[in-house]
């Protein structure tokens, strides 16, 4: 059995709809798609495997919001290979390495679609996944956070883009940057959250070594930190404990 991504279906997942005398794809909202079917496989091939594998799996099951999020970044790696293609001279070579940062965006939407349903909600009208996990990224990776989230949204309302991808990069780099994340994204609702958060090239800290252990169930950590409007862990830990379900017990022999 072959372990190659199954480009074709990514593709019907996001596009499940196509005008059969124009060629034109019709997204899964029912809105048009910005390249053709050649031009999108193209960019699906850009995505590593594991990407391609993983939004097969989770798109029909995701959230309506996460959704919207893994649609928006592949349309936009696809139509940014549309506008390279159009540019004569340009050596395709190197179309991987001009795409880095949209491609990495679409690899940590997936690595971080259920971090971002607990931390933006599932239906996020205001389109907060799109901002806030580029913004909280870049952060852990500078170690510097903006004092206002807004002063990292252009004019077009996107922030820029980070080009690590932390889906195929290794386990503790990914664990680190999501538990970051998480508590990033939590801090502003939080009055004595600390000033900083430990980023990629500082030691662990308590907050996000406490979200890292926690990185397995978000939706538990997100509603304990705002129940109780704080990332310290001594406040979390008791409530985390009470709502985390206990498992079922064991029949009797086994």
């Amino acid at each position: 059995m072959s372990d190659a991504p199954d480009y074709r279906a990514a593709l019907s997942l996001l596009c499940p709809l196509s005008d059969p005398e124009t060629g034109t794809l019709l997204r899964f909202d029912g809105t048009f798609w910005p390249t053709d079917e050649p031009t999108s496989m193209t960019a699906l091939g850009l995505l590593p495997d594991e990407a391609v594998h993983l939004l097969v799996a989770d798109f029909p099951q995701a959230a309506r919001a996460a959704r919207h999020h893994l649609g928006t970044a592949v349309e936009t790696l696809a139509a940014a290979v549309e506008e390279y293609r159009d540019i004569r001279g340009r050596d395709w070579a190197a179309l991987p390495s001009a795409c880095a940062a949209l491609k990495a965006d679409v690899a940590n939407a997936l690595a971080y679609r259920e971090v971002l349903d607990a931390v933006s909600g599932t239906e996020d009208g205001l389109g907060l996944r799109e901002t806030t996990l580029p913004i909280a990224l870049t952060a852990f990776e500078t170690g510097e956070a903006p004092a206002d989230l807004g002063d990292s949204v252009g004019d077009d309302g996107t922030a820029p883009l980070v080009t690590t991808d932390y889906l195929t990069a290794d386990q503790d780099l990914r664990e680190r940057a999501g538990a970051f994340l998480m508590a990033f994204s939590l801090a502003a609702e939080c009055p004595d959250a600390p000033q900083r958060l430990a980023g990629a090239g500082d030691p662990g800290d308590p907050v996000t070594g406490f979200a890292r252990e926690h990185l397995h169930q978000p939706h538990l950590y997100a509603e304990a930190v705002r129940a109780q409007r704080t990332l310290d862990p001594r406040a979390l830990a008791p409530v985390i404990a009470q709502r985390t379900p206990v498992p079922a017990a064991l029949p009797w022999g086994a």
